[in-house]
Order: C-alpha cells, then structure tokens, then sequence
C-alpha cells in the first residue's frame, strides 16, 4: 500500500511539472501566469473530481496554449477556458 502511495504521488508531480510557466513561450507566459487559476478551476469542472481527468486537461491546456502564436488567439484561449479578459 506504501509503494502505490509513493507511485500516485510521484505520478501527480509529474503532472504538475509539466503546467510549469517555463514550458509556456516567453510572449504569453505573463498572462498563462495570471490565468493559471482560472485554468486549473475550468479542468476542475471539467474532470468532475477526477484528478487524472484534471491533470490532463492541465496538460492539454498548456500545450495548447504554448502553440498559439497571435496574442489575440491566447487571450481567446484563456478566455474560453475561464480567465477575464485581460485589463
């Protein structure tokens, strides 16, 4: 039982490292940073409670947004994921 305990939590850090800021481009780290909450409840919702559900909406969310080039299509993300536009 002690060993799949140590297993889930070694598996929850992996998760967590990869919805790092630093995997996020330079021109929309700022904001990925300010909406970062706003992403994590939008996978919250989403996963209804199932961490495994949330972890990988966390990583898709990241991976998504580090692909967008334009500010404006960031923002629509971040948006549509639950972060205010910004001010």
């Amino acid at each position: 039982m002690k060993m799949l305990s140590t297993l889930v939590l070694l598996a929850l850090g992996c998760a967590t490292t990869s919805n790092r800021a630093s995997d996020v481009p330079e021109a929309g780290r700022a904001r990925w940073i300010a909406c970062h909450a706003a992403v994590e409840e939008h996978c919250h919702h989403l996963g209804s409670g199932d961490p495994s559900i949330e972890s990988q909406c966390e990583r898709n969310a990241a991976r998504e947004y580090s692909a967008l080039t334009s500010n404006e299509a960031r923002e629509q993300y971040l948006t549509s994921h639950g972060c205010r536009a910004a001010q």
